[in-house]
């Protein structure tokens, strides 16, 4: 049974995106972005339950899968990016670099290949996307990118301390590129040349799938921009984008049972195409 200094400690990243939503949150009240707000009462309690299935899951995997599975994948490694004779930023700044390009290719993976866009499509059943919506994940993604990207850090020797710092950063990032925000466009302009921002990732959300295959970065936009996913501007102003699932394939309600059980109700996953993978 694991102490409570180390849950807490396990559950870091959890704390740090609940704070960012909370600071975000009160930011989209006094700066909002989209012309429609979503009702709180119908919009929080699914996103909040699958936000503790999240943690339930995470804490399952970190406490009793991870020792196994870390024994299983560590005759595979090929390389060790952390034994690298470089100055330790180096390493730091490549390994974060490629934590990020890894995540991209995840989430890009998740729209490309049907039986992953099942899970995915719950992150993108929300209409009225907002701080929040980042914590609406299928437990079983949450398991299946666990799996995929432990592989990967394993297989290519990935410090486990970028990998943790990474994981801090993009928990306060993720609060802040789902927020319902408007950015002076200054600002948003200047940013996206580096970073992922609400208006950019608010088109990855657009009902419109040719723009919902776009704009996969976590952190960073570098990528996007490398493999011709990048899309500046939907096709509507930002403050009337509609966000959600195309009508053909949305789920019953946005409730959490009908959202649990959505992967496998689906008839026909409608991926759209598009810039990114369909």
């Amino acid at each position: 049974m694991p102490s409570l200094s180390q849950l807490v400690n396990a559950q870091l990243t959890t704390i740090i995106a609940f704070a960012a939503i909370l600071v975000f949150a009160v930011i989209e009240l006094a700066f909002p972005r989209m012309q429609k707000r979503p009702t709180l009462r119908e919009h929080l309690p699914p996103i909040l339950a699958f936000a503790a299935m999240t943690i339930a899951t995470t804490l399952v995997l970190q406490f009793a899968a991870s020792a196994p599975l870390i024994k299983m994948f560590a005759p595979l490694q090929v390389f060790h990016l952390a034994r690298l004779s470089w100055p330790a930023w180096a390493v730091f700044v490549v390994s974060f670099l490629l934590i990020d390009f890894l995540t991209y290719a995840f989430h890009r993976l998740s729209h490309a290949i049907p039986v992953l866009w099942r899970l995915h499509a719950i992150h993108h059943s929300d209409e009225h996307v907002t701080a929040v919506t980042g914590q609406l994940h299928h437990p079983l993604e949450v398991a299946v990118s666990f799996v995929f990207l432990l592989f990967l850090y394993i297989v290519l020797g990935v410090p486990v301390r970028v990998a943790i710092i990474y994981g801090l950063v993009v928990a306060a990032h993720n609060g802040f590129t789902h927020a319902d925000i408007a950015l002076p466009g200054w600002l948003d302009r200047a940013l996206r040349w580096i970073v992922v921002t609400p208006d950019l990732h608010r088109t990855h959300h657009s009902v419109e799938m040719r723009e919902g295959n776009s704009n996969f970065g976590e952190v960073f936009t570098i990528w996007d921009r490398l493999f011709g996913t990048y899309v500046d501007r939907p096709s509507v102003p930002e403050a009337q984008l509609r966000m959600g699932l195309p009508e053909t394939s949305r789920p019953a309600g946005f409730k959490t049972g009908v959202l649990l059980a959505f992967p496998f109700a689906m008839k026909k996953p409608d991926r759209g195409s598009g810039p990114g993978p369909a």
